[in-house]
């Protein structure tokens, strides 16, 4: 008898202790421990089907939902050294990193380190293949590569016979104090261009130049293209107000486009071509729809 209440005691103790250590149980990466610390690596590595490869990721991977649940480890500029290193990664992608202290660290502590530079969509793609080259996933890269291409191939051809004479000519606002715009080595320029319209500040030779406020009134885009928000206050208004901005065309006609995801068009990874396909609906309302119900000339 004495054993039997022994037994009844015991299991519901095991039950919970095998429950606990089920909980707390990570399988072991299938290609090695990896950490991103930009977002846009982030999704990459979810499209490349490396989710659970991922152990920590940056303060601003927000995308997909999944990503929420891994180990946040600071961002790309000053991530906590500490608790990376002790995420023990065999990988660690990085854009843009420029805290040479950091990247030495990391390189002391034997660890690979990619730092990409992802400025216009042929360094997405070759970012792709590097990713995959060095993940195993060569094959899952090749096919994203070929799906992205597709898509804005499709979108560039929509627009290809229009002459730029005839686009909507665009102003992105990055930031306003000081204000801050978008040239020709941008990735975003080449949003633009796909989506049928024309950036006004194309002819600067640097992606994101900063501008006087009276050569906006000078270009006179037609569209104004949001890259922030101003707290909640309305766009249009806040543009009005600006010395000499009520004469723009784009102020005037209210063809000010702030409704559209910023990481759809700021964050340089696989949903750009959201990002185009977003853009080109307001930059071209009135074109019929395709069978797809996309824009189509």
């Amino acid at each position: 008898m004495k054993r039997l209440w022994y037994l009844l005691i015991l299991l519901p103790i095991a039950a919970l202790v095998v429950a606990v250590v089920m909980s707390s149980y990570r399988p072991e990466p299938k290609r090695g421990a990896i950490v991103s610390l930009t977002p846009n690596v982030t999704e990459i590595l979810f499209e490349l089907g490396l989710a659970d490869s991922l152990v920590g990721i940056s303060t601003y991977c927000d995308y997909p939902s999944g990503a929420k649940d891994i180990q946040c480890i600071g961002d790309v500029g000053n991530p906590n050294i500490e608790m990376l290193l002790s995420l023990e990664p065999k990988l660690i992608i990085a854009t843009n990193m420029h805290n040479e202290d950091v990247a030495e660290r990391i390189r002391n502590a034997k660890i690979k380190l990619i730092n990409l530079k992802i400025d216009s969509f042929q360094e997405l793609y070759d970012a792709i293949e590097l990713i995959g080259k060095e993940t195993d996933t060569a094959g899952e890269a090749v096919k994203l590569i070929a799906r992205l291409k597709g898509d804005l191939e499709v979108a560039r051809l929509r627009f290809e016979k229009i002459p730029n004479s005839e686009r909507p000519r665009v102003f992105v606002e990055i930031w306003d104090d000081p204000l801050q715009t978008v040239g020709g080595p941008s990735f975003i320029n080449e949003i633009i261009t796909c989506a049928g319209g024309v950036n006004v500040a194309g002819q600067i030779d640097d992606g994101y130049p900063r501008v006087n406020p009276e050569m906006v009134v000078q270009w006179d885009p037609d569209v104004i293209l949001m890259g922030h928000g101003f707290d909640g206050k309305d766009a249009k208004s806040q543009f009005a107000s600006r010395i000499g901005w009520s004469k723009i065309k784009a102020v005037r006609d209210g063809r000010i486009i702030d409704d559209i995801d910023s990481n759809w068009l700021l964050r340089p990874g696989p949903r750009l071509v959201d990002g185009v396909k977003a853009l080109a609906e307001r930059l071209h309302p009135n074109y019929p729809k395709n069978s797809a119900g996309e824009t189509s000339p």
